[in-house]
């Protein structure tokens, strides 16, 4: 039940990142609609598995993961959009439910991504240090290779 769930959150932080991408801006109306699907997916796996407690945390460590990159945004000056803060904890929140520990990985992932993307743009391309770039498409890189990884064990 929770990889039908992995699948379908794939799905909608693919078509976010798109967005985010072409646009530098992620929706509230498109995070609603993750977060209603996480967590309704999150909670029909509960009842199905009759596991509470693992509902629970994974919702416990999306708190943490909001609260983290809340915290980047504000010391950052916006450096993380608003979005984006809202977006992390919708997809930490299945991975924490297969293992909690790969929330971990799924941020290191995103933030080594996005930096190695940002200094081969400063590099190559002579892009200033100023210049924005879209951070869903990294946190969905993350996620997708975090899920991959943990579907693999």
């Amino acid at each position: 039940m929770i990889y039908f769930l992995l699948l379908m959150v794939a799905a909608i932080a693919i078509y976010i990142s798109i967005q985010d991408f072409k646009f530098h801006i992620i929706s509230d109306q498109l995070n609603l609609i993750l977060l209603s699907t996480v967590f309704f997916g999150t909670l029909f796996v509960s009842f199905f598995e009759n596991d509470f407690i693992n509902f629970a945390n994974s919702w416990l460590i999306a708190l943490g993961v909001f609260c983290l990159l809340y915290f980047l945004a504000v010391v950052s000056r916006g450096a993380i959009g608003g979005g984006d803060v809202k977006f992390a904890p919708s997809l930490s929140v299945v991975l924490a439910w297969l293992n909690g520990s790969s929330v971990v990985w799924f941020l290191f992932l995103a933030f080594q991504i996005a930096g190695l993307s940002a200094l081969f743009r400063v590099v190559f391309q002579k892009d200033s240090l100023k210049q924005k770039i879209a951070f869903g498409p990294y946190l969905t890189m993350g996620y997708l290779a975090t899920a991959t990884y943990l579907l693999v064990l």
